[in-house]
């Protein structure tokens, strides 16, 4: 008895899979007309992520998809951003390709936990931090420790513009990874409710930029490092980055009338 054994290859081609870590961007190319590029990183459960994603060059409309470890998919975008909260623990894959599978062009994608952001940069009180935005999707992290009731100001301003349309976004979420507010101004200023450590990310809004910036924190309650004042004093100081802060403090009584005046 002759047995004959005949393997067909499948007509659906294997892609390869590049794994990334939480706080790693990575840059692709889709070269062909129906490429996708998947990507895999571990989850634990009530990992709050967020997902970034931009063309760099070519007339590619990134399309985006998150597949949970048994292949479920759990979320897709076109818009440049995914946010999710995964439900289990393990592997899960990205996928991205063009959105009508048609068109060709590089890209890149950024990947991070928002609830304990890996790679944050421990802020302070008083502090003011410099950063690089280096592509489009680059998400910077940052973290600091505050006390229920403590009002919190962020201040933040563009250095330099290395690529494309620059525009600082800046989001503060709490340890639980739930976002409590945004800005584009310039600006971010909040009391906050709870304590414990909070999250701080810094992006380009529109994912079409890069450069340099600025950021300083400061509490507006009982600011850290205020200099003392008294009525008459004259006192000078240097704003020596863009988003610097320099805080001042005084006694006073009810039914003062105070004046004030600053100069450059």
């Amino acid at each position: 008895l002759v047995l004959s054994l005949i393997i067909f290859a499948s007509i659906h081609p294997a892609f390869a899979q590049t794994a990334i870590s939480y706080g790693q961007t990575v840059s692709g190319s889709i070269s062909a007309a129906g490429e996708k590029d998947e990507f895999t990183f571990t989850g634990t459960i009530g990992d709050v992520i967020t997902l970034r994603f931009a063309k760099t060059t070519g007339t590619l409309s990134p399309y985006v998809e998150l597949f949970n470890p048994v292949g479920t998919r759990i979320a897709y975008s076109s818009s440049g951003v995914i946010d999710a909260t995964l439900a289990v623990a393990g592997t899960f894959k990205i996928t991205l390709r063009d959105y009508n599978n048609t068109n060709t062009g590089d890209y890149s994608l950024s990947i991070q936990r928002v609830n304990n952001p890996a790679g944050a940069i421990t802020l302070s009180f008083g502090q003011t931090a410099s950063g690089t935005i280096g592509t489009f999707t680059d998400i910077d992290a940052y973290k600091f420790t505050a006390t229920a009731n403590d009002t919190v100001t962020v201040r933040f301003a563009t250095a330099s513009t290395t690529s494309g349309s620059f525009d600082l976004y800046v989001q503060l979420f709490d340890s639980a990874g739930t976002s409590i507010t945004t800005s584009t101004s310039g600006a971010l200023t909040q009391k906050l409710t709870t304590s414990g450590t909070f999250y701080l990310l810094v992006t380009d809004y529109y994912r079409n930029g890069a450069g340099t910036y600025s950021l300083s924190l400061q509490r507006v309650n009982n600011p850290v490092g205020a200099t003392t004042l008294n009525f008459g004093q004259t006192a000078s100081a240097t704003i020596d980055s863009f988003a610097k802060i320099v805080t001042y403090s005084f006694s006073g009584s009810a039914n003062d009338k105070i004046y004030v005046a600053a100069s450059t």
